[in-house]
């Protein structure tokens, strides 16, 4: 990759570190002082963004970002089987050295120069009276002053530049790849490069899983940082983080949320979670709840566990301590939205004892702690250095000599089955992201059950239909097998039964379970949901190897739980705060795979119950539901016609 400043490109683009191979000939960048130029034709111009998802520029001619009457006034054309202006921009013709005794529209002098015009046409009398010319690119909204043109105004026009498309011919890249056009550092480099720390901002010292261009094996995807401030911040789910401190010897960091540290009433407020995909929150961390634009009713279902924002808006702000942990229920339209964010638990402990604006101001300043997970943990331990490989999205641990999945050492210490591993990766690696998975997807289901004109219900709610997006956040996918139900009681004969083996509710393939509806998708969520904790994988030291296919494993996290299991491996650094986590999705997971539709919760209500705390969910009836042994992932030729009802009552 092409870095300089804050411009990052690939393809069709070569200069710097990247191989002139890999680029077209006539899009080679240069940087200078963290500025990247381009020279086109003969032409030098500044590059001021790259979009690569849209194969689009903004450039502006180098010389006229400047004073305009220093420019060298030369005619620059681009190549048009290269680029191709957008239609937001048209041309300008500029002549100059024109006739001082003429008068002209739309004219300025240049001192040494003499007068020059800007006209939208070629006029053949410029070209009579003025010595030469040459053309500008300007947005449709900018016109030319009738009288005295204003070049402060055209000067900032031309300083903001344009944008043009890349035309490009993707069978370049391919044989770029085919070639190995581009340099693959060997595992000492990597070693190396990844185990120097570096600097951004204010924060120095700076290591995995944090990045910054050239090391992007160096840091997770998720984690690169913005060094253009005086501070260090990231990115997660949308919200912006700013590192107050980084310490490698006990490998913790401590971040706090940049929009709430300078005031405690943002104008646009985020509420996405704290994924947590290679940090854990400390131990004594909690949550501040946060309610904006409140109606007088919200004091009136919370007090006395609140304090007053004051955020000078028609409507109230409060927050909440962790006396009251669980989101509020039953507030309807009171408030306009609320936001949850990390604290520590010293400033939390402050905060409930004496609840004020100044010490909720420190506690958000002060921010929060996050610990290393397990896998960078073992790797520098063992010597190496913590990097990612993003094209397969797995954890690298560099060694001097070598690169392992996990230390310098046995590559497969600290695992000792598969199972345990994947079990390991789902807590120990990911940790709270899961809860933040689940919710969304529960919102998405909420939102297709309950908050759309007409229902939808998808009927194939499975973990391949969950896509995440680059900052892990869940998307519901793949609405081929979806039926829409209107508003009332809707009557849908089909002809076969949807839907993927493991996750179809058992009223699907047999009508004496109940009828089928939106609650079918609530026990397609429910078997999602334990398989996202690693119920499903769990080994039973109480099976045989003849008996294991047989057994409907809810049975068994049923019994576990009532022996206070919450259906995945203890210790391995998993904290109280997951152990919690992981009874409450098991839990829920229980609740929506009840037999009986009637007996599953609504979408909406599982929404309230993953949001809840622990201590409001009751331990659901224990699973009845006994399933035929299933030697494939496909459904039976023998397919039954059924009657589906879809109906908007909940239960």
């Amino acid at each position: 990759m092409f870095h300089c400043g804050n411009i990052t490109a690939g393809f069709p683009f070569s200069g710097g570190t990247r191989h002139e191979s890999c680029g077209h000939s006539l899009l080679k960048l240069r940087c200078s002082k963290n500025t990247t130029s381009l020279i086109i034709s003969n032409h030098p111009y500044e590059v001021l963004h790259i979009d690569e998802a849209s194969k689009t520029l903004r450039l502006a001619i180098a010389d006229l970002r400047d004073s305009f009457c220093n420019a060298t006034f030369a005619d620059a054309t681009l190549p048009p089987e290269i680029f191709e202006v957008s239609q937001m921009y048209k041309n300008l013709t500029v002549f100059h050295h024109c006739d001082s005794k003429l008068p002209y529209r739309s004219s300025y002098t240049c001192p040494g120069i003499g007068p020059i015009v800007v006209s939208e046409t070629r006029d053949r009398d410029f070209h009579d009276s003025c010595g030469e010319c040459f053309t500008v690119i300007v947005p449709k909204s900018f016109v030319p002053e009738e009288k005295e043109l204003n070049m402060t105004n055209l000067e900032s026009v031309l300083s903001k530049g344009f944008e043009v498309k890349v035309k490009i011919d993707e069978t370049a890249c391919q044989e770029c790849s085919s070639n190995h056009g581009t340099h693959q550092p060997s595992a000492d480099e990597l070693y190396r490069r990844c185990s120097a720390p570096f600097s951004c901002g204010d924060q120095s010292g700076l290591l995995y899983p944090f990045w910054i261009p050239d090391r992007e094996e160096c840091g997770h995807p998720e984690f690169k940082l913005d060094c253009h401030s005086s501070v260090a911040e990231i990115n997660i789910c949308s919200v912006k983080y700013r590192i107050l401190a980084a310490d490698y010897t006990p490998r913790d960091i401590r971040l706090a949320r940049s929009d709430y540290i300078g005031g405690l009433c943002p104008q646009h407020p985020i509420n996405d979670p704290f994924t947590q995909n290679v940090f854990a929150l400390a131990g004594d961390a909690g949550m501040i709840s946060i309610y904006h634009e409140c109606t007088p009713e919200f004091l009136q279902s919370v007090s006395p566990y609140v304090g007053d924002l004051d955020c000078e808006v028609n409507e109230k702000s409060y927050y909440v301590t962790r006396n009251l942990s669980s989101p509020l229920k039953d507030l309807g339209g009171t408030c306009k939205r609320n936001v949850s964010i990390p604290a520590s638990g010293p400033a939390l402990n402050t905060l409930q004892k004496s609840a004020s604006r100044d010490n909720l101001k420190k506690a958000l300043k002060e921010g929060f702690k996050v610990e290393f997970h397990r896998e960078c943990s073992m790797c520098m331990d063992s010597g190496g250095a913590c990097g990612y490989k993003k094209g397969s999205n797995n954890f690298l641990c560099y060694c001097k000599d070598h690169i392992h999945s996990h230390t310098c050492g046995n590559k497969d210490a600290g695992i000792s089955s598969p199972a345990k591993a994947g079990m390991e990766y789902a807590f120990g690696f990911v940790g709270i992201i899961l809860i933040a998975g689940a919710l969304g997807v529960a919102r998405g289901l909420e939102y297709l059950h309950h908050g759309c004109r007409t229902r939808i219900v998808h009927f194939d709610i499975k973990p391949q239909n969950v896509l995440l997006d680059h900052n892990l956040c869940p998307k519901v996918s793949d609405f081929g097998l979806a039926k829409l139900c209107g508003r009332k009681e809707s009557i849908l004969s089909l002809l076969d039964t949807r839907g993927t083996i493991g996750y179809i509710a058992p009223e699907v393939f047999s009508r004496v379970y109940g009828q089928v509806s939106h609650k079918s998708d609530v026990y397609s969520y429910g078997m999602l949901v334990l398989e996202m904790i690693g119920s499903r994988a769990k080994p039973s030291t109480e099976e045989t190897a003849s008996t294991k296919s047989s057994v409907y494993f809810p049975e068994w996290i049923y019994t576990d739980l009532e022996m206070g299991d919450s259906g995945r491996p203890k210790g391995n650094g998993i904290n109280f705060q997951e152990e919690e986590i992981a009874k409450k999705m098991t839990l829920v997971g229980l609740w929506c795979i009840q037999s009986s539709p009637s007996d599953r919760p609504s979408m909406d209500r599982v929404v309230e119950m993953m949001e809840g705390s622990l201590d409001a969910l009751d331990v659901p009836p224990k699973p009845v539901l006994q399933v035929p042994l299933l030697e494939s992932s496909t459904l039976s030729e023998d397919i039954s016609v059924y009657t589906e009802v879809c109906s908007v009552n909940t239960v």
